[in-house]
């Protein structure tokens, strides 16, 4: 199979959204590489997964699988198929994997700009790090006996991108 990635060939499994897989090359879906499309620039243009999620929702959208998860977008966003790459390996258990991700060029047009991927990567890996985590055990732990709300107790914030117009700092 690694022989087959390294030549710029599926090693089969069902096609990524965008595709569809004619005689094993992957045939790019108008209508799904528009949405593809679509997803990369709401991204770029700051709007968060959460946000393109509903958006793909409200517009009924149909899902690669049974609905649109933030997962399969952070997917779509991470994938380097729609660049017109191969990737194998990328999990690390199973027969043949050798812990050792391969991206290769593939043999498929590309849906996306490479310029684009890579722009889009780094804001991933920018708001990979930003987000809030809020350390509360003393509050959790009283969870149920007494009303948090009410309660003046400091919390310890590890990393946080707030500024002074967040409505979403209370307590922090």
């Amino acid at each position: 199979m690694e022989e087959m990635v390294r030549q710029g060939k599926r090693p089969g499994g069902s096609a990524s959204y965008g595709y569809k897989s004619v005689e094993g090359k992957l045939i790019p879906v108008e209508s799904e590489a528009t949405i593809v499309r679509e997803l990369f620039d709401r991204y770029e243009k700051n709007q968060g997964i959460r946000e393109i999620q509903r958006w793909l929702e409200d517009e009924k959208i149909p899902a690669p699988k049974k609905k649109w998860s933030t997962t399969t977008i952070n997917y779509i966003l991470r994938s380097p198929i729609y660049i017109g790459k191969i990737r194998w390996n990328l999990r690390k258990k199973g027969i043949g994997k050798t812990n050792q991700e391969i991206i290769v060029d593939g043999n498929h047009e590309p849906i996306i700009s490479e310029n684009q991927f890579f722009r889009v990567q780094k804001i991933l890996d920018q708001r990979k790090s930003v987000a809030p985590v809020v350390l509360q055990p003393a509050i959790l732990s009283l969870r149920g006996l007494l009303d948090v709300q009410s309660v003046d107790i400091p919390c310890l914030v590890l990393h946080a991108n707030i500024t002074a117009n967040d409505s979403n700092t209370t307590g922090v």
